[in-house]
């Protein structure tokens, strides 16, 4: 029997949600986190989206000494946009990506600080993707969208700088998937700032 990648994800998030309060009771750090991102693959070879910025809320909780678990909500976008002029006509497309993502991350602090230094880190999350078409012909616009919500696996590592900011480079796969529509894969290198409020 064929494992479906969507449900796996769903007991995934499950057991993280519940893993954190039953390791070790402890007082979550709340913050936020933003950057920009370069795609790879479909999205950038046949949409020509090749950049996106984003924005998000985390709550980091402590599991053991010198690791964590980091449920985090994402929102990512982006865009590309091209005018065609031909006998005095004017036709200008643009196509726009918005992702949004709900998950958590394994976080594991190699000196064993997650106040300085370096860490790894796992996540696992649902994307909500949705996709836009906006044609506009001498004015007149006409607009069309599709959305889809599927697994996102993220990879990555960051520098702790003190203890309210850091630094992080991650690896995001996803894909965008709808009826009457080819299968496109999502891949982002980002590179963000994380903030905590203590």
């Amino acid at each position: 029997m064929r494992s479906n990648p969507l449900h796996l994800s769903l007991a995934a998030l499950a057991l993280l949600a519940t893993a954190g309060p039953v390791l070790r009771a402890v007082e979550p750090n709340y913050g936020f986190q933003f950057g920009l991102a370069s795609t790879t693959g479909d999205i950038a070879d046949e949409a020509e989206i090749k950049a996106m910025a984003g924005l998000g809320l985390h709550m980091l909780i402590p599991v053991a000494e010198g690791q964590a678990i980091r449920p985090r909500v994402d929102v990512w976008s982006g865009s590309k946009s091209v005018t065609y002029l031909s006998d005095g006509n004017s036709l200008k497309t643009e196509v726009t990506l918005t992702t949004t993502l709900l998950g958590a991350d394994y976080l594991y602090y190699l000196q064993g600080n997650r106040d300085r230094g370096l860490y790894f880190l796992a996540g696992l999350a649902l994307s909500a993707n949705k996709g836009e078409l906006e044609l506009a012909l001498n004015g007149a616009r006409e607009k069309d969208s599709a959305s889809c919500t599927r697994p996102a696996y993220t990879l990555g590592a960051g520098y702790q700088l003190g203890r309210r900011w850091g630094l992080e480079a991650r690896y995001n796969t996803t894909s965008f998937a709808h009826t009457g529509f080819d299968t496109l894969n999502v891949n982002t290198f980002s590179f963000a700032a994380t903030f905590r409020f203590k």
